[in-house]
C-alpha cells in the first residue's frame, strides 16, 4: 500500500468514525477522466453499520471527498440479489481500486458479474428463444448491457460511462472491467452452463437458463429500488432524488451521444456460421456483407400473391445465386394461423407469434442440417426485420412429382421417422408442398412450426391426408398411404406406438371438415395391417 493510500485511509477513518472491513476507490479519479475540481469517491464497507447506507461529503484542504458508507451485509444483498437496485454493487461493473481487503472485493465483483451474465442470458432467451443456443456472445456485450440498463434507470451515469469507456483511458478501463466478467464466465463454463473461450460465450445450455416474463418485472422493480436506496443513502426523500436527476439531465447529460454499441449492445451478438443482425438492414448492404462488395441483386419478387416468401437473384462476380427471403409479418401470420391454433388446442402446439416462428424456422434448419438431413442453408437472420435468408432449393414440390412418386413419398416418410426417432422432435408442418425433390433426394423446407412436443402422429397424418385430400383424390391412394407408412416404419423402429395414435378421436376431429370417410377407411385398413405385422 502506498503512502498516499495510507493517508487516505486515515482521513476516511477519521471522517467516518469506524474501522472499515474493506475500502475501494471509484469514479473519475480512478477511471482517468477527472478534472482539477473532481471529487474523490470511495466506498467504505463497515460491519454492523446500523444506518445500512449513508453518504458523507467533506472538504479536506480544498479537496472534496465523497464517501459511501455501507453495511457489509447490505452490500452483499445488493451483490447476490440486486436487492437494493444495485445502487452500491453496480459500481463494481466499472473500474475501481481496492485499498483494503482486495480479495473480498474481487470476489464480490466476480459474484456480481456471474449473476449479471446469467440474468442477461435469461433476457436474451426470453427474446430470441432457441436461437440463443447458436449465438456467440462477446464478453463486452454483458458489460455494455448492464451499463445500458443503469443508464435507463439513472440517466446521469451516462456521462461517467462515456468518459470511462470511450475517453482517453477507455481501452484500459474496458480491459479492467472485462477481466471480472471473464473470470465469472470461466466459473460458469466449469459449471456446465455454456462454453467459454477467446472472449466469447457459446453453446449455451438452454435448460440451465430458466426464463420468464418476471425477468422484465424484476428489472423494473430494481430501477425503483435504486432510487429508494439513493434517497436512503442521502437521507432525503424520493422527490429530492428525482429533482437531482432532472437537474443533472438539464445540465447537459442528454447532449452526450453515446456509441451505438452502448445504446444497443445487441448489435454485438453473433451466430456461429450465420450472419446475424439485431437491427434492420438494407438488402443491398446485406448481400454485399454475405457475398462481397461486388455482389449485386438482379431481381427480387414475391413467390406468390399472398406469400411471405420472396425470391432474390444475386450475381456474385458472374456466379448466379438464388436466395429465399422469408419474412414473418405480424398481421398476416395472426390471420393465417390463429384459427388453426384455436382449432387444434389440446392436440398440437402451433404458434402464431412471428418471432417464435422465426426462431423455430432457424432452429429447425440448423438442427436438421447438422444431423444430416437435406434442408436449405441459412445465410442470415435479420431480427430487426423479422427476416431469414435461406438457400433456394431448385427442385419440384412433392405434390407435383409425376415419376417415382411412391419412392419419394417413402423418402418423406422415412425422413419424418428419423427426425422423431433420432432427435425426438416434430416438424409441425408436413404438407407435401414442403418437401422438395432435387437430384433424386428429398429436401424439407418451411420449419417455422418445428417443435419439441411429442405429438409425433401429427406429422404423419398431415402428410398423408393433405396428399390424399388435395393432390391425390383419385388413383394411387392406397399406394401413397403405404409408401408414407413404410418409409416411416424404416425411419422409426418404434413406429407402432405412433401408428396406434394416428386415428384417435381427437386426431380425426382435427381433419373432419376436410376428409371424407372413405379416406379414413383406407388409412385405418393399412394402419391395422402394419400394427398386426402383416406387411
Amino acid at each position: 500500500m502506498s503512502m498516499w493510500d495510507r493517508a487516505v485511509l486515515d482521513i476516511l477513518r477519521e471522517i467516518v468514525g469506524f474501522d472499515a472491513y474493506a475500502v475501494l476507490a471509484y469514479g473519475s479519479r480512478v477511471a482517468g477522466y477527472a478534472g482539477p475540481d473532481s471529487d474523490y469517491d470511495y466506498i467504505y464497507i463497515v460491519e454492523d453499520f446500523k444506518p445500512k447506507i449513508k453518504y458523507i461529503y467533506r472538504e479536506v484542504d480544498g479537496t472534496y471527498i465523497s464517501i459511501l458508507v455501507v453495511d457489509k451485509s447490505f452490500l452483499e444483498e445488493d451483490v447476490y440479489l440486486g436487492a437494493h437496485g444495485e445502487f452500491v454493487a453496480g459500481r463494481l461493473y466499472s473500474v475501481y481500486k481496492a485499498l483494503t481487503n482486495s480479495v473480498y472485493i474481487r470476489r464480490l465483483e466476480i459474484l456480481l458479474k456471474k449473476r449479471a451474465i446469467l440474468e442477461e442470458l435469461r433476457l436474451l432467451k426470453l427474446k430470441y428463444g432457441r436461437l440463443l443456443k447458436y449465438m456467440r456472445i462477446p464478453m463486452k456485450y454483458f458489460l455494455l448491457a448492464r451499463l445500458k440498463k443503469r443508464i435507463v434507470a439513472y440517466p446521469p451515469v451516462k456521462y461517467s460511462y462515456y468518459k470511462t469507456f470511450y475517453g482517453e483511458k477507455g481501452v484500459e478501463n474496458f480491459r479492467k472491467s472485462l477481466d471480472g466478467f471473464e473470470s465469472a464466465a470461466h466459473e460458469l463454463h466449469l459449471d456446465g452452463i455454456f462454453e467459454y473461450s477467446d472472449g466469447y460465450v457459446y453453446n449455451i445450455v438452454l435448460d440451465r437458463i430458466p426464463s420468464s416474463l418476471t425477468e422484465i418485472f424484476k428489472y423494473i422493480m430494481r430501477g425503483v429500488a435504486m432510487y429508494f436506496t439513493h434517497g436512503r443513502s442521502a437521507s432525503v426523500t424520493l422527490d429530492v432524488v428525482l429533482d437531482e436527476v432532472r437537474g443533472k439531465v438539464r445540465r447537459g447529460v442528454r447532449s452526450i451521444r453515446i456509441p451505438r454499441e452502448l445504446d444497443n449492445p445487441e448489435i454485438l451478438l453473433q451466430m456461429s456460421g450465420i450472419y446475424f443482425s439485431a437491427e434492420s438492414i438494407d438488402l443491398e448492404e446485406l448481400v454485399k456483407t454475405l457475398f462481397g462488395y461486388k455482389a449485386e441483386i438482379k431481381s427480387f419478387y414475391r413467390a406468390g400473391l399472398l406469400s411471405n416468401l420472396y425470391i432474390m437473384d444475386v450475381d456474385v462476380e458472374g456466379e448466379h445465386r438464388k436466395l429465399v427471403i422469408k419474412s414473418f409479418p405480424l398481421l398476416s401470420i395472426v390471420i393465417k394461423w390463429i384459427w388453426l391454433v384455436i382449432w387444434l388446442y389440446g392436440l398440437k402446439r402451433f404458434t402464431f407469434n412471428p418471432w417464435e416462428r422465426m426462431y423455430r424456422e432457424v432452429d429447425g434448419l440448423i438442427t436438421l442440417g447438422r444431423n444430416g438431413f437435406n434442408v436449405p442453408k441459412v445465410y442470415a437472420v435479420v431480427w430487426g426485420d423479422r427476416m431469414v435468408i435461406e438457400e433456394y432449393i431448385d427442385g419440384i414440390r412433392l405434390d407435383k412429382v409425376r415419376e417415382g412418386v411412391e419412392d419419394f413419398y417413402r423418402q418423406a416418410g422415412e425422413m419424418i421417422g428419423e427426425v422423431h426417432s433420432r432427435l425426438g422432435l416434430t416438424i409441425g408442418d408436413t404438407k407435401p408442398q414442403n418437401f422438395i425433390v432435387k437430384g433424386g433426394k428429398i429436401y424439407l423446407v418451411d420449419l417455422e412450426q418445428f417443435n419439441t412436443d411429442d405429438c409425433y402422429e401429427w406429422d404423419i397424418v398431415e402428410l398423408t391426408l393433405y396428399t390424399l385430400i388435395f393432390f391425390r383424390r383419385f388413383g394411387e391412394r392406397l399406394e401413397i398411404i403405404s409408401s408414407i407408412l413404410d418409409g416411416y416404419r424404416k425411419g422409426n423402429p418404434r413406429f407402432k406406438n405412433i401408428f396406434e395414435n394416428l386415428l384417435r378421436f381427437r386426431m380425426v376431429l382435427a381433419f373432419l371438415p376436410l376428409v371424407p370417410p372413405n379416406i379414413y377407411r383406407d388409412l385405418k385398413r393399412i394402419v391395422d395391417r402394419y400394427l398386426n405385422d402383416s406387411i
